[in-house]
């Protein structure tokens, strides 16, 4: 559904944040590949992102949300509709000794830095995860020393243009996964930390970034991982044993450092990128059995391989 001229002059008009028409998507990815959002929205805060999506809910626009660019792959053809970011949405409060509500749009390198200026202990291990923190709540971001969600308390969701609080149990947090998403939007999170030296947070931050830099050390442009490690296995080492270390399409190419992990080598479109995952997922499946599912979602009109993401 594409949107009237009428659309952007409301959203100007009414909200306090920005507005602009055909802005290219693939600078705001980590991928760097896709075409132009119709519209980008940013809204301005907390209650104008509350107030934006009141006026989608009335007006039936169409939109997205796009974080801070990881896991996510853009159609070349762009998105229609509303394309909503919410990174000016980074309110931050202590309500409580230890206890931290915050924006879903601050970035999660920036969140741990500021808990471990705190001395508040729970996030370190995930130091080095890109992203957002609402993109952190829907995904469960997590290692293996544990998963953001475990220091969710609750979640401020806004769904249909009506927002209310999800406790933890709510939000069904699960490998990678969790009820949030979809047509529900994370606005704001509380967290449950526990006390710490601001030293000894530093210390495990580091020694995190570490084991990330050297696990997943990638040179070209990337998302992270595009498969959920099935049960049992490590989706690299099933693409690696079916000789798929270093595959091409196009400039798109299978990592030769960590091959759950696809590379943009220059001019990668999205149409290469997801024939390379297709052809991953129908080596794999016809060597083992097992069928890989994207941990990555997709944004846009991707034609006839659309069911990618099923």
């Amino acid at each position: 559904m594409k949107l009237d001229g009428a659309c952007a002059e409301q959203l100007r008009l009414e909200l306090r944040g920005t507005v602009a028409a055909q802005v290219p998507l693939a600078p705001l990815t980590r991928w760097r590949i896709g075409g132009p959002a119709e519209l980008l929205v940013r809204p301005a805060d907390r209650d104008d992102a509350l107030h934006l999506f009141a006026l989608v809910a009335q007006q039936g626009w169409p939109y997205c949300l796009l974080g801070g660019g990881s896991n996510l792959l853009v159609a070349d053809a762009g998105v229609a509709g509303l394309v909503i970011q919410l990174d000016a949405v980074r309110q931050l409060e202590e309500p409580r000794p230890a206890c931290l509500r915050l924006g879903a749009g601050w970035p999660l390198p920036r969140l741990i830095a500021e808990t471990v200026r705190r001395g508040l202990a729970g996030l370190e291990h995930l130091a080095g995860i890109p992203g957002t923190v609402g993109g952190a709540v829907v995904m469960n971001a997590g290692v293996a020393a544990g998963c953001f969600g475990q220091r969710v308390q609750r979640v401020l969701v806004v769904e249909d243009g009506l927002a209310r609080w999800w406790s933890a149990a709510d939000c069904a947090f699960a490998y990678r996964d969790s009820a949030l998403g979809g047509r529900r939007v994370v606005l704001e999170v509380e967290l449950e930390l526990a006390p710490s030296t601001s030293a000894e947070l530093a210390a495990r931050r580091e020694a995190a970034l570490r084991h990330r830099r050297q696990a997943q050390r990638v040179a070209w442009p990337n998302a992270g991982s595009v498969f959920r490690n099935p049960p049992g296995h490590s989706a690299w080492q099933l693409i690696a044993a079916c000789g798929l270390r270093g595959e091409r399409c196009g400039d798109a190419q299978v990592s030769e450092q960590h091959c759950n992990f696809i590379v943009n080598r220059g001019t990668a479109t999205a149409a290469e990128v997801l024939t390379l995952i297709r052809r991953v997922q129908q080596r794999v499946a016809g060597a083992t059995g097992i069928c890989l599912e994207p941990e990555i979602h997709f944004l846009g009109d991707f034609g006839a391989m659309d069911d990618a993401n099923s």
